[in-house]
């Protein structure tokens, strides 16, 4: 399953938008509250269809609070009115075949369509079916992981799935918070299993497997039977509880695990090959979340090779992930544009720096902004100081009060304070020793 394209109208706040996506990884960029997140929002509506074509499994619906609104002024009054129709629209490739399908909202007492979307849903019910009978299909994987990913945890529900059934890999798959319960659950029943048989399961082995290669210095993860709790352990062999673990680590190793635990359980006749060979679609938001620089230059690639059949979309703000990104992988997101396929010269092979002016649009990066602050203001402040040669009285006075503002924003720097003092005494326009007191 690949999801090529998606058209936005009037979701969130966006009025109308379309963007595209990379066959394999896509990375979206863009100031604050350029909709970023509202993408993956929409995507995960869209993904919601093929939930629904599965018995049992909870859906992603268009939510009232997600409905654009327009603000009219009435005389004294603000008008609010939510627009409609609200629909999510998209193309895709699933097992060769090109899909496509719409979900909407028509009206305030309308919910969210599926007439629109019967390809996509009748696809998962021919999944379900053969699952059903024994056919050995691959389910693709589908899971969202929010920013809040790390401290929001849902609830589990009293009846959700616990009978071994495949399709248990879809439990919350598309709700942004999350759910290490599912996975410190199945690490349970694998790790009896593995004592039971004496030996280890496949899928286990696969997962295991994914965290290593994705996480470089932590060697594995294990249930201990004793405190009922999962452990990472690092290439010394340390083992720390999973809710020690840092933010980062806890992160990455929440995400992956999960990721991997779920391709475990819905296609578990590939065996240790199963993380190489499961197809899906995943979305991250903020992808450098909680997440060292060094770490961050690497995680792309990490993900690309452990999960190689999985289409990745993402979102972040840092120019190290931009950095280790191929042409043709990022998105640049405007507030009134549609998205814009950033070119390859701007980010390929490129410095930090680079990037951060081209691509995120900051100027003078090689600065901090105290620092060009400073500049500023003695830009200003000698430009006062010309003006003092030539002003009147009544001007000198005007102009030892900027003079003074100006220093006051900088006393707690002695020598830049000092040398401004200096320069000031030379121009004739300090305060004497009566007009300080």
């Amino acid at each position: 399953m690949i999801i090529h394209d998606l058209k936005l109208e009037n979701f969130h706040g966006f009025e109308e938008r379309y963007i595209t996506f990379s066959d394999k990884f896509t990375v979206l960029v863009g100031d604050n509250g350029t909709g970023k997140t509202a993408v993956l929002d929409g995507l995960a509506v869209a993904l919601g269809a093929f939930l629904s074509g599965l018995d049992g499994v909870h859906s992603r619906h268009i939510r009232r609070d997600e409905i654009h609104r327009k603000i009219y002024n009435q005389g004294s009054l603000t008008d609010i009115q939510m627009q409609f129709p609200v629909r999510i629209s998209c193309t895709s490739t699933v097992e060769g075949h090109k899909l496509d399908w719409s979900r909407a909202v028509n009206g305030k007492k309308g919910t969210t369509t599926s007439k629109e979307a019967r390809s996509i849903i009748e696809y998962a019910s021919y999944l379900q079916r053969a699952v059903m009978h024994g056919v050995e299909v691959k389910l693709p994987v589908i899971s969202y992981y929010g920013t809040s990913r790390l401290w929001v945890q849902r609830k589990e529900q009293n009846n959700i799935r616990r009978n071994n059934d495949r399709l248990e890999g879809y439990e919350d798959c598309l709700d942004p918070a999350s759910n290490e319960k599912h996975f410190f659950r199945w690490m349970e029943k694998m790790t009896y299993i593995e004592l039971q048989r004496g030996e280890t399961p496949p899928v286990l082995k696969a997962v295991r497997k994914a965290i290593s290669e994705c996480m470089r210095t932590w060697k594995t993860i294990g249930y201990d039977v004793d405190s009922q709790e999962v452990h990472a352990i690092k290439n010394d062999n340390t083992a720390i509880s999973f809710h020690l673990l840092s933010d980062g680590v806890r992160n990455m190793l929440g995400l992956v695990a999960d990721l991997a635990h779920r391709m475990a359980q819905l296609n578990p006749a590939l065996g240790d090959a199963v993380i190489r060979e499961t197809p899906g679609v995943v979305l991250i938001d903020e992808l450098d979340l909680h997440l060292h620089p060094s770490w961050q230059r690497r995680i792309v690639e990490d993900l690309k090779r452990t999960f190689p059949e999985v289409q990745f979309i993402t979102t972040t703000h840092s120019p190290f992930i931009i950095q280790s990104l191929e042409e043709g992988e990022l998105r640049r997101l405007h507030e009134e544009d549609d998205d814009e396929v950033v070119r390859d010269e701007e980010f390929v092979n490129k410095s930090i720096e680079d990037i951060s002016e081209s691509v995120m649009e900051i100027e003078n990066v090689q600065r901090s902004e105290k620092y060009k602050k400073m500049y500023e203001a003695a830009q200003k402040y000698y430009s006062l100081l010309q003006e003092g040669k030539q002003a009147s009285d009544a001007e000198v006075e005007k102009l030892k009060n900027e003079l003074d503002e100006i220093e006051s924003l900088y006393s707690d720097d002695v020598a830049y304070y000092a040398f401004l003092q200096m320069e000031r005494r030379a121009a004739g326009l300090a305060r004497d020793t009566n007009e300080a007191d």
